[in-house]
Order: C-alpha cells, then sequence, then structure tokens
C-alpha cells in the first residue's frame, strides 16, 4: 500500500470521483451547497491533507480534511462536516485542529481496516502541519440519508 497527495498524482484526482465518491458517497453529499462550493480549493490551497491510498496501481481509498480553528470546546465545534469549509477558508481564524471531511474506501475493500490506515495518515498530516486537534464526525456506514 501506497499513501499519496493528489496534489503530487493528478491522474488519480481526474478518476477519484467516478473510482471512489460517486460509488461510497450517498446522493445527497453530492448536492451540497458548501462541498460544492469548496471541494475544488482543496487541492489547491490544503495539498498535504487530500490523500490517496494505492494498492499497486488500484486507487482503494482516500481521506480529504481540512485545518480548521477549533478552541477545543464543544461550544466551538462545527454543527456539521459543512459548517467547516466556511471557517477554515473565510473564518481568518488560525488552524488549530484537522477536520475531516471524507474518508472512502471501495466497496469491495470495506471491512480490510484501510479507514484506519485513513485515519492515521490525517492524524500523521495533522501533526506534521503541528495542528494539535483531530476531529471526524462520523455517518453511519449503512446511513442512507
Amino acid at each position: 500500500m501506497n499513501l499519496v497527495r493528489y496534489a503530487d498524482r493528478p491522474d488519480l484526482r481526474e478518476i477519484r470521483h467516478e473510482r471512489l465518491s460517486r460509488r461510497t458517497f450517498p446522493e445527497y453529499m453530492h448536492h451540497n451547497q458548501s462541498g460544492t462550493r469548496y471541494w475544488g480549493r482543496l487541492y489547491d490551497q490544503h495539498p498535504d491533507f487530500q490523500l490517496g491510498l494505492l494498492d499497486g496501481d488500484e486507487l482503494v481509498a482516500e481521506v480529504h480534511s481540512l485545518p480548521a480553528a477549533w478552541d477545543g470546546t464543544l461550544d466551538d465545534l462545527p454543527p456539521g462536516w459543512d459548517d467547516i469549509f466556511p471557517r477554515a477558508f473565510e473564518s481568518g481564524r488560525e488552524p488549530t485542529a484537522l477536520f475531516a471531511l471524507a474518508i472512502s474506501v471501495l466497496p469491495e475493500r470495506q471491512g480490510a481496516r484501510l479507514s484506519s490506515v485513513m485515519i492515521n495518515a490525517m492524524r500523521d498530516a495533522a501533526r506534521t502541519a503541528g495542528l494539535r486537534e483531530l476531529a471526524a464526525p462520523v455517518r453511519p456506514t449503512r446511513k442512507a440519508g
């Protein structure tokens, strides 16, 4: 297994939507206003936090995350994953935490602990960037809507 930044592998960025997102995100996630508005900026402005996992040449998992400010209190947690985007891109606050936006694993590879590999990669990226906290809102795997 090999972890890569999408910034270093534009060929993978081109196929990631069809290969992973279309197959693993519920339909409503493809029509989210914040995601639509900000998603493309992730790769250029925060390339160290947009990672793919290869098994040989096959893209089998990915993590998208975003550094943003959080004071460590429950009151300051963003109410939802989509609220992380404006906080990260528009608040002007210094990032202190890394927030997971999405971890996707190919359906036929689920159950192989690849999500743990991606969480660890996210943790390592946060540590390298000097971010003190890691937060990951969770949507149960089988939740349809």
